[in-house]
């Protein structure tokens, strides 16, 4: 979402609708042919200037998401990070209503990129409290499974009675 305001297009619709499809897409290329695809540092440079020098233009903003999929892929095999928490369904969960609360309160008003700061800053840790709260509790139980469980043991009884 960042990008459709920071990244300028033919329009705002249009960026929203195909520039994270084309990421998409992209991440899904690189993952089923991750064998065949070259991971390098200058043709992640070199995707990054021509979708700079394309921008402006719906196919611009397709080469822009799609250059920076492919970055991100990058920088995530290539960078010695390791994170231990996925914040990805935390951000998905609180980034909208968070980004809506700003814009009620007037932010919007100090333009798109303070905006989406400000809601990246208060999402992640929000994002982060759910990752340990919540969510890898919950992944932890269902790893263990449930064969101990009375749940377990009544669903074959169930199924038979059908």
């Amino acid at each position: 979402m960042l990008m459709a305001v920071i990244v300028p297009g033919p329009s705002l619709a249009l960026t929203i609708v195909f520039g994270p499809t084309s990421a998409f897409l992209v991440g899904a290329a690189i993952a089923v042919w991750r064998d065949r695809v070259p991971m390098s540092w200058a043709l992640g440079l070199g995707c990054l200037s021509v979708a700079y020098t394309s921008a402006g233009s719906l196919g611009g903003t397709i080469l822009v998401h799609a250059a920076f999929a492919y970055v991100a892929v990058l920088v995530g095999l290539r960078l010695p990070l390791r994170w231990n928490a996925d914040l990805s369904y935390g951000t998905y969960l609180f980034a909208f209503p968070i980004t809506q609360g700003l814009s009620a309160m007037g932010w919007s008003g100090f333009g798109p990129v303070p905006l989406a700061l400000a809601s990246v800053a208060i999402t992640l840790p929000l994002a982060a409290a759910s990752w340990q709260v919540v969510e890898s509790p919950m992944l932890g139980f269902t790893r263990r499974g449930l064969a101990g469980s009375k749940v377990a043991r009544r669903a074959p009884d169930a199924v038979a009675r059908m």
